[in-house]
């Protein structure tokens, strides 16, 4: 590579901008291939734009000036530099490695991202005749924060109540495909629950109300591969046919009780209700398995503490990362990268 290399970008994300300025300089897919047809930015540029961010990587491309003259010429206005943050050398290089992993995301962990930096370097290559420098550094940012990823878990921490429900599930030693569950009430909780469990496999079968004996089953209109049965009066009978119970109503009172139970196999029953749809006395059944919001709210605690860890893990992993790839950048000093950092904020 070359000897005294600049990395810089210049960018705007969630942080920085409100979603109408965001929108404003979203780039389209083939857009970004226009401005690279049309040579809009230096040989070495590579562009990332998602719904969160849009940023210009630049090698070699000289001040905040010349780069903010770039996008002068894609946006066709002069642009404000306030919402902008401009990075320069092992800032630019920490920031870079950060986004791969995660760490920069609204849902930090999550995996999406890396596959969009992938897809920025692969349209960056397409339309060189030779190979970009930057494409190798980010190459070898992907394969890093690959690693990074991997031993740290950063990614496997999600909170949400669906997440921890298949979480808890699958440690009981049944794979999920093997079961089958029915949810009582097609409301906001029941019907994410429903989409989780059918994503998995789980066969489902949503409970809400209903009138008259007569049984009523309707395909679930959010939920392709759910259905819906009509009618309390029914309740006992579907839980016989179902291992796992949830209940997700808004009745203020308790929905499944011991009698309910009588004769019927041990089950797992899951109440995610306030107040509660679930008799307390379930939980003390022979075999039966009982979990409810408050031991949902203790295993989200426990799991954000973890996250919490694997976040500080994966930033010094970051900064370690930061100093071997510099280091082999160039050979004018120990990294032959300048630390510059400047944002409009």
């Amino acid at each position: 590579m070359n000897v005294n290399p600049k990395l810089s970008l210049i960018g705007i994300d969630y942080n920085s901008a409100t979603h109408q300025l965001r929108a404003r300089y979203h780039l389209t897919r083939q857009r970004i291939e226009a401005i690279y047809r049309e040579k809009l930015v230096p040989e070495e540029t590579v562009i990332l734009s998602t719904c969160n961010r849009t940023e210009f990587y630049f090698w070699g491309a000289g001040r905040t000036e010349d780069t903010f003259g770039y996008l002068k010429g894609i946006y066709q206005e002069n642009l404000n530099p306030q919402g902008f943050y401009y990075y320069s050398g092992e800032t630019a290089l920490l920031h870079l490695l950060e986004l791969a992993v995660g760490l920069k995301s609204m849902l930090v962990g999550e995996t999406e991202i890396l596959g969009q930096i992938e897809t920025a370097r692969q349209m960056a290559s397409q339309f060189r005749e030779s190979r970009l420098v930057l494409g190798d550094l980010f190459q070898r940012i992907i394969t890093a924060a690959r690693r990074i990823r991997l031993k740290t878990n950063i990614g496997g921490y999600s909170s949400s109540l669906s997440t921890l429900v298949l979480r808890e599930l699958k440690q009981l030693g049944v794979t999920l495909p093997q079961r089958t569950a029915l949810i009582l009430g097609s409301g906001e909780i029941g019907q994410k629950l429903a989409q989780a469990f059918h994503y998995q496999n789980i066969a489902t079968t949503i409970l809400t109300r209903g009138a008259g004996s007569k049984k009523r089953v309707k395909p679930c209109k959010l939920v392709e591969g759910v259905t819906t049965v009509f009618g309390y009066e029914h309740l006992k009978e579907l839980m016989a046919q179902h291992d796992t119970i949830i209940a997700a109503t808004a009745a203020p009172h308790y929905i499944i009780k011991p009698k309910q139970c009588q004769g019927l196999p041990p089950k797992v029953v899951i109440d995610l209700a306030f107040p509660p749809n679930v008799d307390p006395e379930i939980g003390n059944l022979k075999h039966w398995v009982l979990w409810d919001l408050e031991y949902f709210a203790r295993l989200e605690a426990a799991n954000r503490q973890e996250k919490t860890k694997a976040i500080k893990s994966a930033q010094e992993l970051c900064r370690q990362a930061r100093q071997r790839i510099a280091a082999t950048l160039g050979a004018g000093g120990p990294v032959g990268l300048k630390e510059v950092q400047c944002s409009g904020n």
